[in-house]
């Protein structure tokens, strides 16, 4: 569960983009969520992708630098559902897991091994009748439990509860998210995290376009200070087609800049500073089975 706290995190505080690559991922708190990630699914099963290759290039001064650096890999059943995602460092294999799901499709156990090789322990997902998940439990390579993440749901306050347990049973943090009209089918307004003690460490703020999309995701320090925050825009489609973040003076710090291919598959995303200059780039490769 360790990568899946770290991708927890950075869903929370940071783009919330393809960028972002972990062996796990969080499965869906809400309506909107929940047709997401069905959607994608069926969208992977549509196009027989069976694997996704991501490659980093490095860029000095405008020069695409080599060699290419393998960032992740995932492995894809037929029904569009990911059933091993690896973990690559500087090329090197630094993680993997192995995910295994119902016959709802939805992913209950997750073996995952360090550096790739070495088996470090499980995680084990379960959900309400309506397909929420409540509780992630995550096991040592000996089923030794080594602490828990627990949802709880408040429709009335409008908003859900992450609670993050450690091994002995005592809270490490908690998240809050909370949603405009309805948790299930509302936009998320803002999350909160909170230390063991309930004292707030950092704040993000959503804002939205008239159609639902993100505009603005604002993140706050611990003194309620703005620290700094992303811009979204769109194409047509509805896809990302850039994302900027901005510092709480309004100076531009960095930008992605998002390319699809014909059937909407991310194909690379580049990386600009301030300057408009290239830094860097990740390359995406889909493997269908030979027709």
């Amino acid at each position: 569960m360790r990568s899946l706290i770290i991708t927890l995190l950075a869903v929370f505080f940071t783009f919330c983009s393809v960028r972002i690559c972990s062996a796990h991922e969080e499965p869906p708190k809400t309506l909107q969520e929940k047709q997401k990630i069905e959607n994608t699914r069926l969208k992977y099963r549509k196009a027989a992708i069976r694997k996704v290759l991501c490659y980093k290039y490095n860029y000095i001064k405008g020069e695409k630098q080599l060699p290419r650096l393998r960032t992740f890999e995932s492995t894809y059943d037929t029904n569009g559902c990911i059933t091993e995602q690896s973990v690559f460092r500087n090329d090197t294999l630094t993680g993997k897991t192995m995910n295994y799901y119902n016959t709802n499709f939805q992913l209950v156990t997750g073996i995952d091994f360090k550096d790739g090789r070495t088996y470090s322990g499980v995680d084990r997902y379960e959900y309400s009748d309506a397909g929420f998940i409540q509780l992630i439990t995550e096991l040592s390579a000996t089923y030794k439990t080594l602490g828990r993440i627990e949802y709880l749901y408040n429709p009335a306050k409008l908003n859900i509860q992450l609670i993050r347990y450690d091994s002995a049973d005592m809270i490490e943090y908690s998240v809050e998210y909370n949603y405009a009209n309805d948790i299930q089918a509302g936009l998320c307004t803002s999350m909160i995290k909170k230390d063991r003690k309930g004292v707030m460490q950092m704040r993000v703020e959503n804002i939205y376009n008239p159609d639902g999309s993100r505009k603005e995701k604002r993140i706050y320090k611990a003194d309620n200070k703005l620290d700094y925050f992303f811009q979204y825009t769109y194409m047509p489609s509805g896809d990302v087609s850039e994302i900027s973040k901005i510092d709480a003076g309004g100076t531009l710090v960095n930008r992605d800049k998002y390319i699809y291919n014909e059937q909407g598959f991310v194909t690379s995303i580049a990386s600009f500073d301030n300057k408009n200059e290239i830094q860097s780039m990740l390359e995406y490769t889909y493997y269908m089975p030979a027709r």
